[in-house]
C-alpha cells in the first residue's frame, strides 16, 4: 500500500494531466483518478480505524489500571481497618496497664511510707514515676514515621532521655532495687 503523501502526489499529477488533456482536447481516462481517490479513501479509513483501535486499547488499559487501583484501594482499606482494630486494642491495653501500674506504684509508696514513717524513695514518687513513663512512651512514639514530636493533638518531646528499645521493667527494677534493699534492712 502506498503512503498518503505518495497517493496525494500521484493524484495531483493525474489532475494536472487531466487538466492538460482537457485544454489540449485529448482524451483522459478519469477512472485512473477515481481509482487513486478510492485508494486514498481506503487509506483514510485505515488510518481512522487504527486511531480507533489505539483509543480502544488505551481505554482498555485505562480501565484495567483503574480496576487494579480499585482492588489495591480495597486491600489497603481492609489493612487500614485491621490496623485500627489493633491500634485501638493496644491503646486500651496501654491505658489499662498504666492505670494498674500507677495504682500499684501509689500503693507501694503508701506501704513504704508505713515502713519508714514518711520517707518514700524518688523512684516511687508519683510525679517522678509518671514523668519517666511519659518519657518512655514519648521515646516509642517518636518512632512513628512522620510523627517525631506529635500525633495530632498528642504531643511529646521530639527527643527523650529514654531509648525506645529499653525494657521498662528492668530499668524500673534497677532504679528501685537499692531503695527496697535499704528499706528491708530497716525492718530487721
Amino acid at each position: 500500500m502506498n503512503t498518503r503523501e505518495e497517493i496525494e502526489t500521484y493524484l495531483a499529477s493525474l489532475r494536472r494531466d487531466r487538466g492538460a488533456a482537457t485544454i489540449e482536447g485529448k482524451a483522459f481516462d478519469s477512472a485512473v483518478i477515481a481509482s487513486a481517490e478510492i485508494e486514498l479513501a481506503a487509506l483514510h479509513d485505515a488510518e481512522g480505524e487504527a486511531v480507533r483501535r489505539e483509543r480502544e486499547a488505551a481505554e482498555t488499559a485505562r480501565l484495567k489500571q483503574l480496576s487494579a487501583l480499585h482492588t489495591q484501594l480495597a486491600v489497603l482499606e481492609r489493612d487500614r481497618l485491621q490496623d485500627l482494630v489493633e491500634a485501638e486494642a493496644a491503646t486500651r491495653q496501654l491505658a489499662a496497664a498504666l492505670s494498674r501500674v500507677l495504682r500499684t506504684n501509689g500503693e507501694m509508696g503508701k506501704v513504704v511510707h508505713g515502713i519508714t514513717g514518711g520517707r518514700v524513695p524518688i523512684p516511687l514518687s508519683g510525679p517522678d514515676f509518671v514523668s519517666r513513663l511519659a518519657g518512655r512512651i514519648g521515646a516509642i512514639m517518636t518512632t512513628i514515621p512522620g510523627c517525631r514530636a506529635s500525633f495530632g493533638s498528642i504531643e511529646w518531646l521530639g527527643h527523650s532521655l529514654y531509648r525506645s528499645d529499653q525494657n521498662w521493667r528492668d530499668i524500673e527494677e534497677a532504679l528501685l532495687k537499692p531503695h527496697l534493699k535499704q528499706i528491708s534492712k530497716e525492718v530487721k
